[in-house]
C-alpha cells in the first residue's frame, strides 16, 4: 500500500503547481520543480493502481494504458508516466490471483463485510428515502449504495471497500439507481397533474 494517501500527494501537486508559475525565468529551480511534479504524478498513478478493486478492472486499466503508451501523439514525458502505471498495475495483479498473500485475502474478506461498521446510523433519513417514489423497485445493492452516497456522503472509493465491490460497479448502481427514481418520481408528478386537471 503506498505510503502517502491520494490527498497528501495532490495537495503537494497543486502546490508545486502554483509554484512552477514563479519561477519560469529561473531555469535551474524552473526544473527542480518540474521534476517534483513528475514524482507526484507518478506517485499518483501507483495510488490509483492499488484503488483497483478487481482483476477486471486491473485488466482493463491496463488495456487502455497501453494504447496510450504506445500512441506516438502522446508527448514523451506522458508516455512515460503512463509506462509507470501500467508497471504499477501489473504488480497488482497477483492481488487477485492464487498468489496473493493470506494478509491480502484476508483485508479483502474484511473490507467485503465492512458495511455500515464506524457508522453512526442515520435511521430517520435512510427512511425517508425508502418513501421515495420507485424505492421498492431498487435492487439491494443499488439502495445501499445510495444509501452510503445520500444518507452518509460517503466518497466512492468508500462505498466500494464498504460494499466490497469496484468503483465502478458502485457508479453503475448509482446511476441505475438515478435513473429509476427520476423516471417514477416524473410518473408521480404526471399522475398527480392528470388528476387535478380531471
Amino acid at each position: 500500500m503506498p505510503v502517502r494517501t491520494r490527498e497528501e500527494v495532490q495537495a503537494d501537486l497543486r502546490n508545486a503547481n502554483q509554484e512552477i508559475d514563479s519561477c519560469r525565468e529561473d531555469p535551474g529551480r524552473f526544473k527542480a520543480v518540474e521534476e517534483r511534479i513528475y514524482q507526484f504524478w507518478t506517485e499518483l498513478v501507483q495510488i490509483r493502481a492499488t484503488e483497483c478493486q478487481t482483476e477486471e478492472e486491473v485488466r482493463s486499466q491496463i488495456r487502455v494504458t497501453e494504447a496510450e503508451v504506445s500512441d506516438p501523439s502522446n508527448a514523451t514525458s506522458t508516455r512515460k508516466l503512463f509506462s509507470r502505471y501500467l508497471t504499477a498495475l501489473y504488480k497488482e495483479l497477483p492481488r487477485f490471483s492464487g498468489k496473493a498473500s493470506h494478509s491480502q485475502q484476508q483485508e479483502r474478506v474484511e473490507a467485503a463485510a465492512l458495511g455500515f461498521k464506524g457508522l453512526t446510523r442515520k435511521y430517520e433519513e435512510e427512511a425517508f428515502l425508502e418513501q421515495l417514489p420507485g424505492w421498492d423497485k431498487l435492487t439491494d445493492k443499488q439502495k445501499t449504495a445510495e444509501i452510503f452516497r445520500s444518507v452518509y456522503t460517503c466518497k466512492i472509493t468508500d462505498i466500494a471497500r464498504r460494499m466490497g465491490i469496484s468503483r465502478k460497479t458502485v457508479d453503475e448502481h448509482l446511476a441505475a439507481a438515478k435513473r429509476t427514481l427520476e423516471n417514477c418520481q416524473q410518473n408521480s408528478r404526471r399522475h398527480k397533474a392528470a388528476r387535478h386537471a380531471e
